[in-house]
């Protein structure tokens, strides 16, 4: 079936079953020693006959993904990354189950929180670029996914210090007693207006945020590195300097903390701004009619990246094109989608974590 082929040829079914052998063994090292390397938040969920079952379930699925990758193998290299896949399938066998008491730690690093993001993460929005792909001949491993891999895996890895460093400034300027009974006045809005409201008033922030990075030359340079990736997708989204990443989100948060939205909306509002980040950078197209000019789609969100010049320092809201709109920097969707992404400077480095990371601080 040509149905058959095209997602054989797009899942590269090996590598998704060596990848899932590679978190597989990933969960066992962190089950191990979990004060060190799970996140103290997601501690309490983990319960051991729950993980065994999905555990084993990952592993057969990596199995049998190796078989058949070695059926169909094309060349030498998916031959080897198969026979790797088996042969981590038989090291994490020989491993015990997950049997550890959950312990406590200070300094952690969040593989899990690596494994689980990753995983969901390709889950949810793989389906887009499958079924509604913009470049349809675009490969998911095309030159640059490793560098943007490690991108997701840095920030990951980072998290609770990237959260910490985040909230912060937000805290530290606007946690105060006196703010309660005007605080109280905002959470006593009925939940879906009260989301709306702080979609509305956080984008309004993450503008002018992101505009300065584009018209300050010292914010560019780190926030160039966002702009760099020429093939996009849903991993690209994770291209970021970890400086431009922590200011951008210091600034969205701040009216969060001050305005004192309730903890669901605050935690609807995270997921919702997680969501469409990820989703406005994914290779897909899908027509939502009326629906792109009011809110932010893939396509509005890739005249961003556009190396064409007449878009250049166009469509910066996260949320609603209407901001755009309002201050004059809207690209018009009119004219479909751009021929190409990316940073048009010929000396700037296209791929390479260390060097993106060294470079606004070159000069």
């Amino acid at each position: 079936m040509a149905f058959h082929k095209d997602l054989s040829t797009y899942f590269k079914f090996q590598h998704i079953g060596f990848i899932i052998s590679l978190c597989s063994l990933g969960a066992v090292v962190a089950s191990k020693f979990p004060g060190i390397l799970t996140t103290d938040t997601l501690r309490i969920f983990y319960k051991a006959p729950t993980l065994n079952f999905v555990f084993w379930a990952a592993i057969g699925f990596s199995f049998i993904a190796a078989i058949y990758g070695l059926l169909v193998a094309e060349n030498k290299k998916t031959t080897y990354i198969n026979l790797a896949s088996i042969m981590l399938a038989f090291l994490i066998y020989l491993l015990p189950a997950f049997d550890y008491e959950i312990g406590q730690g200070t300094i952690t690093i969040g593989l899990d929180w690596l494994i689980i993001d990753l995983l969901l993460t390709g889950l949810i929005f793989t389906p887009f670029e499958l079924f509604a792909p913009l470049h349809p001949s675009q490969s998911k491993f095309h030159a640059n996914w490793k560098t943007d891999l490690t991108y997701f895996i840095v920030f990951d890895l980072s998290i609770k210090f990237i959260l910490l460093a985040i909230r912060f400034p937000a805290l530290y300027f606007f946690t105060n007693p006196a703010y309660a009974q005007f605080q109280s006045k905002i959470q006593a809005i009925p939940f879906p207006l009260q989301l709306l409201m702080a979609l509305i008033i956080a984008d309004f922030f993450q503008y002018a945020r992101h505009y300065t990075a584009h018209k300050i030359p010292f914010l560019w340079k780190f926030h160039s590195i966002h702009h760099s990736p020429e093939n996009m997708d849903w991993l690209a989204g994770s291209r970021s300097h970890l400086c431009d990443l922590i200011f951008d989100r210091s600034v969205i948060f701040m009216p969060i903390y001050f305005l004192g939205f309730s903890t669901p909306v605050f935690l609807s509002y995270t997921f919702v701004v997680a969501f469409q980040s990820v989703w406005a950078h994914t290779n897909s197209h899908i027509n939502l009619g009326f629906l792109k000019y009011v809110i932010v789609t893939p396509q509005f969100h890739h005249w961003h990246h556009a190396k064409e010049k007449d878009a250049h320092d166009k469509n910066f809201a996260v949320h609603f094109p209407f901001i755009d709109m309002l201050f004059g920097t809207y690209q018009s969707l009119e004219n479909g989608h751009p021929q190409s992404t990316g940073v048009p400077d010929p000396t700037f480095p296209k791929q390479g974590y260390l060097k993106q990371f060294l470079y606004p601080f070159k000069r």
